[in-house]
């Protein structure tokens, strides 16, 4: 009995730490163009372009070429954002709080040194 309630609590102890990560396949520019000739959606073929993550680097020609194949506007311009898409959302990762740099951090001001000074008032 004791060892139930030993063992018990280091069950779910490991079982909360372990993280089930989901990986999917790339939605390349062949598949868009399979998925287009089917007859699928563009609401469809940009969900999962979304669920994805891929992030397509496209030039004009391919953009031409695209529209040629019959793919959709929506599915175009959706593809084109995701470069951008990718940038702000590791820029958003990247950049930290401002950090200010103070040298003398521990204390308000800048320690005392005792040594000697000599000033000129004007009869304070």
């Amino acid at each position: 009995m004791t060892r139930t309630r030993l063992l018990l609590p280091l069950a779910v102890l490991f079982v909360g730490c372990h993280q089930h990560v989901v990986r999917v396949d790339p939605v390349t520019t062949a598949r868009i163009l399979e998925l287009s000739e089917a007859g699928t959606p563009a609401a469809e073929i940009i969900r999962q372009i979304d669920f994805s993550n891929t992030v397509y680097h496209m030039t004009s020609e391919d953009v031409v070429d695209l529209r040629r194949e019959g793919v959709a506007p929506e599915v175009i311009d959706h593809m084109m954002q995701t470069e951008r898409r990718h940038a702000q959302r590791r820029a958003r990762y990247y950049r930290g709080p401002a950090y200010y740099y103070d040298p003398w951090y521990p204390y308000s001001h800048r320690p005392f040194y005792p040594g000697f000074g000599l000033g000129i008032g004007y009869g304070w």
